[in-house]
């Protein structure tokens, strides 16, 4: 009603705001590996730019239309103020952790200092390391002699200055509590001091490293190996026993191991050759390499669950795509990734979503169930013509395709398709929805192609 006041209708600045963290959020959800604090710490500002459009256009849309309201102004404040924060705090954790800084200021020169240290190792006693910003490489020796060696590099204004820190963190070697500790930089290690550290000591010994920030390398270790580092890359090589790895920010590489191998978080990971089975768990990876794992191995990371028995080929985990090779029973439940999956042996249970899913069982394989639930995407299924089966297909919003040896209904956009071929055998349970399901040759490879929603 017009009672002969001015009307300003309310920016869309603060509606714009809400609907760009539910995005976010939405995208945080859905897409593995998309990291929301990064992307806004540094694309913040484009809100800014997004409002004075808005206002822009309702300046000239709205004659009369009044300038910043209180509301306004607040709201403002509060995204500058977020955003700036968000930045420094992004450019702070780089600084501190993958520039020079090395834990001080960047105008300090760094020194070089080195130490050694000896002692008897008591038979059977396991070894603790643990350090604050330490690099760590475990190296096996005969005898019972436990030797470290230390490189520190030092932040100092001065040489004099650097040769205080130096001698205030010294290599510590001692028993205690039944562990044999070694502590790279002394007790109170300080930020400015960064330590090499090349421990020798029988491959027969257990061993634990826990530092915060620092590269770990065993080679070759014929006990037990717990290796524990916030940020840094692990690398063991040919361990002969179980093999613990704990590293929230890094690079673990495991190359043929003989025992079990677990490792807890990770950015990248590479396991290849363990005899035992491989577990990865509470972690949620960029990518993910796993060869020739005869114990099979588990895998959960985020919103995916992955199970396999035997992995005879490869398995290749990335933010949009899963590829295996040459896996027995495979289990994958995973959201936002195209999937292939070659040459599978026994059982496999796919269920997906926003991701197209292809499968080849190897030739000459036994078979078993086989289970693919889609959404938003296509499902291919090479199967060999002499090997019978129970089919159960159903495609909504979608179609049926190939030589099924059933027939195959169609209603309303929807088809379905039941019944035995060969004499029947296992269950083909196929479901999809907004997407298609077809049957392809079995000499080729099928092939991945994402239906748009809404189409077949």
């Amino acid at each position: 009603m017009d009672n002969g006041y001015p009307h300003h209708r309310q920016s869309l600045f603060g509606p714009i705001v809400l609907i760009a963290i539910g995005v976010l959020f939405l995208l945080r959800n859905r897409l593995p590996g998309f990291d929301a604090y990064r992307f806004l710490a540094h694309y913040w500002p484009a809100l800014l730019i997004v409002w004075g459009l808005v206002r822009l256009v309702e300046h000239y849309t709205e004659p009369g239309s009044g300038g910043l309201t209180g509301g306004e102004v607040a709201l403002l404040v509060v995204v500058v103020i977020f955003g700036l924060a968000l930045t420094a705090s992004l450019s702070f954790r780089h600084w501190h952790w993958n520039g020079d800084w090395q834990g001080g200021p960047p105008w300090q020169q760094q020194y070089h200092f080195h130490g050694a240290s000896q002692a008897e190792l008591p038979p059977g006693m396991p070894v603790l390391v643990r350090g604050g910003r330490a690099s760590v490489e475990l190296i096996a020796t005969p005898g019972s002699l436990i030797r470290a060696r230390v490189d520190d590099a030092v932040r100092a204004g001065s040489r004099a200055r650097a040769r205080g820190r130096f001698a205030a963190a010294t290599l510590q070697m001692r028993a205690e509590n039944g562990d044999w500790v070694v502590r790279p930089a002394g007790r109170n290690p300080s930020r400015r001091v960064s330590v090499r550290l090349r421990l020798y000591l029988p491959a027969t010994t257990p061993a634990t490293v826990q530092v915060r920030h620092g590269d770990l390398q065993a080679a070759g270790w014929r006990a037990a190996l717990r290796l524990v580092s916030d940020d840094g890359a692990i690398t063991v090589s040919h361990p002969q026993a179980d093999v613990h790895i704990q590293d929230r920010n890094g690079t673990v590489i495991v190359n043929a191991a003989a025992g079990t191998v677990e490792i807890q978080g990770g950015d990248e990971i590479a396991v290849r050759g363990a005899r035992g089975a491989v577990t990865l768990r509470e972690s949620s990876p960029q990518d993910v390499s796993l060869a020739a794992l005869p114990a099979g191995f588990s895998l959960a990371a985020g919103n995916t669950r992955i199970t396999c028995r035997a992995l005879a080929g490869s398995f290749d985990l990335t933010g949009d795509s899963l590829n295996a090779s040459g896996a027995r029973d495979l289990h994958v439940r995973t959201d936002g990734r195209d999937i292939a999956i070659r040459g599978f042996r026994g059982g496999l249970r796919v269920r997906d979503h926003n991701g197209a899913v292809a499968a080849i069982p190897a030739p000459g394989a036994k078979l078993g169930a086989v289970s693919i639930r889609d959404s938003g995407g296509d499902i291919a299924l090479a199967w060999p013509r002499t090997v019978g089966f129970q089919l159960d297909a159903a495609a909504r919003g979608g179609d049926i395709f190939g030589d099924w040896g059933v027939p195959v209904r169609r209603h309303h956009g929807q088809s379905a398709a039941a019944g035995s071929f060969g004499g029947g055998g296992v269950l083909v349970y196929l479901r999809t929805t907004d997407g298609s399901i077809s049957r392809s040759r079995f000499d080729n490879a099928p092939s991945i192609s994402a239906a748009p929603p809404g189409g077949a």
